[in-house]
């Protein structure tokens, strides 16, 4: 069972957001693997903290809106779900963003 997931809805293709998020990961020394289109993939994130891990789901809402399904399965003991909920929704904005 996964530690946390969330569900976003992004202003942005599939595969601008998978690319604009994959170069914000590498930033930070993390990876995002997958399927390049709508599809699965897995992320790792390290922080200070600890790590960051789990799989995601992108699919496409409709032309120009993707929603991406997060399930973390790894994560520091004493960073609650809601705190990487709301890191993560911030990322995905901006890479939605840069998209």
């Amino acid at each position: 069972m996964s530690a946390c997931h969330f569900d976003f809805s992004l202003p942005a293709e599939v595969s601008s957001l998978l690319r604009a998020l994959r170069a914000d990961f590498a930033r930070f020394g993390g990876t995002v693997s997958g399927d390049e289109g709508p599809g699965f993939g897995e992320f790792s994130l390290p922080t200070p903290l600890g790590t960051f891990s789990g799989t995601y789901e992108v699919s496409s809402d409709a032309p120009g809106v993707c929603a991406v399904h997060i399930e973390v399965d790894e994560k520091p003991m004493f960073v609650p779900c809601s705190a990487i909920e709301e890191h993560l929704g911030r990322r995905l904005s901006k890479a939605a963003a840069g998209a």
